[in-house]
């Protein structure tokens, strides 16, 4: 009994061993990868302290209108949605979304029964 007992703390021993070896091997080979990558990479397109056009700007953010629009949607207070919605201009890439939102909004109007 006492030789089994002896021979599984070796095995033990061999398993924490090994798991400490493949744990602290030296990573920073991937580490000098990484770094290259980051190096590498092309920062002249990068402005630094300016502010983005209202071009740029309205790719990232939806209207403020198409925000609201939404926000009163979900409230169900579908007068101001309509309002609200109603103000995107035909260039806005929301436009259309708003459109279908209007449609859509009849039938909940429709089928609420709140109202």
């Amino acid at each position: 009994k006492g030789v089994i007992v002896s021979f599984l703390a070796v095995i033990m021993l061999m398993a924490v061993g090994v798991a400490i070896f493949l744990f602290s091997t030296d990573n920073s080979s991937d580490y000098k990868k990484v770094e290259k990558i980051f190096e590498s990479s092309d920062d002249k397109d990068v402005k630094k302290d300016t502010k983005p056009s209202d071009n740029e700007r309205k790719k990232k953010f939806p209207d403020d209108e198409f925000i609201l629009g939404s926000k009163y949607l979900a409230e169900k207070d579908y007068d101001k949605a309509e309002e609200h919605l109603k103000k995107i201009k035909k260039d806005s890439e929301y436009y259309q979304q708003a459109q279908e939102l209007l449609k859509n909004m009849k039938y909940l109007r429709k089928y609420d029964p709140k109202r």
